[in-house]
């Protein structure tokens, strides 16, 4: 798979979409808060920006975490 960048438009239509899908607002795909539901949202936007070809580290900072915490989410999933 080759690594690219993602536009944040193209990012932020992502959140939006799953958090519709999970019936949550932007913001708490966004926020610090570790509900169950709100880790598994946010798995699922890791997952289709991975899909689109996004590194970790841009996953990162479109999500404002750490890389490894992509990385950890991914792999536990």
């Amino acid at each position: 798979m080759r690594l690219r960048s993602i536009p944040t438009a193209r990012a932020a239509e992502i959140v939006a979409d799953v958090a519709n899908l999970f019936g949550i607002s932007d913001a708490d795909v966004l926020s610090d808060c570790r509900r169950r539901d709100l880790i598994v949202a946010r798995r699922e936007v890791y997952r289709q920006l991975r899909a689109l070809g996004a590194s970790y580290p841009t996953i990162g900072r479109l999500m404002q975490r750490d890389h490894s915490t992509i990385m950890h989410a991914l792999k536990a999933a």
